[in-house]
């Protein structure tokens, strides 16, 4: 009683916070369709929104010092945000970003019900679109920014360590972002979240060894030195049709794994692409050349199905 209870609780959660903006992706329903390049798009406003952080700040600033925490604190407002990501929330709404949104009866988890999914129940999947070669998912960009700046905190302004701040991570992929809620553990999810980590720590010159920084203080005032680029960050690491997602009930006879796997090759059978995941094996093999060097980060953020390619 008291595991439904908690299941509950996390879907009344989910639901006062809307589902306008999705909770998971199907990353393999409608890939093959001619989804436009919104590289530049998502780049223009990413730099427009840390260009307009950085004005907030120096507009703010009455004691003539570059305070840190409210250049990352206003940034993450205007970027990161609640549940669900502001730019998360751009992608949906703006008519200049191609994508493709699916009702959940349509997708590669509509044969999943309540016992399998308490959250697919009521809440819709979030969208697709392209970045340069890869296809990613809205809400890998909330990831980004939002839990990015969690794992940045836990590892360097807490100064945990990295290996605490992917525990935290872990830990909400196995409860409210993940099996406790939607059946699934997003390992797209847990890379997005490593990235932006990756850019907070990189934020700012001259802090925790930074590489290529994007802004600076000069003369008391936050300047940007270099504009941001979704190409230095994104890869087929955040395609759960590449870096395949776990499924809730991965032995279970009929159960969630079992029904989504059916539909993925129903889709393989009818439009003759390669649907069951991986799709795509080499990519397989160049998110795992990414971590060579660190395998022991690297095989908490790839997927077991792409390891075993190995």
């Amino acid at each position: 009683m008291k595991k439904y209870f908690n299941v509950l609780s996390l879907t009344l959660s989910f639901l006062s916070l809307g589902s306008a903006y999705g909770t998971e992706i199907d990353n393999f329903t409608q890939r093959y369709t001619d989804i436009k390049d919104s590289e530049a798009i998502l780049n223009q406003i990413t730099n427009e929104n840390i260009a307009l952080s950085v004005e907030t700040v120096n507009k703010a600033n009455k004691k003539g010092i570059c305070d840190e925490k409210k250049l990352y604190d206003t940034i993450q407002k205007n970027l990161g945000g609640d549940l669900w990501g502001k730019l998360e929330k751009i992608i949906v709404n703006d008519q200049r970003i191609d994508k493709r949104a699916i009702k959940i009866d349509d997708s590669v988890y509509g044969d999943t019900g309540f016992k399998q999914s308490v959250i697919f129940s009521f809440v819709d999947l979030g969208v697709i679109l392209r970045m340069n070669d890869d296809i990613v998912g809205s809400d890998k960009f909330g990831h980004f920014f939002k839990e990015g700046y969690e794992y940045f905190k836990i590892a360097y302004l807490k100064n945990k360590g990295v290996s605490a701040a992917m525990d935290w991570g872990e830990g909400t992929e196995n409860g409210f972002f993940g099996m406790a809620t939607t059946g699934v553990y997003s390992y797209g999810d847990l890379n997005a979240n490593y990235q932006g980590m990756q850019f907070w720590k990189n934020l700012i010159a001259e802090k925790y060894s930074a590489v290529n920084p994007i802004v600076a203080c000069e003369n008391n005032q936050w300047k940007v030195l270099r504009t941001f680029n979704w190409a230095d960050y994104i890869t087929p690491a955040w395609d759960e049709a590449i870096n395949c997602s776990g499924l809730k009930h991965p032995t279970k006879v009929n159960g969630f794994t079992e029904r989504t796997y059916k539909r993925m090759k129903k889709l393989e059978d009818r439009l003759g692409e390669k649907f069951v995941c991986p799709i795509s094996v080499q990519k397989c093999e160049d998110i795992m050349k990414v971590h060579d060097e660190d395998t022991a980060t690297g095989e908490r953020l790839i997927s077991p199905k792409c390891i075993e390619i190995r």
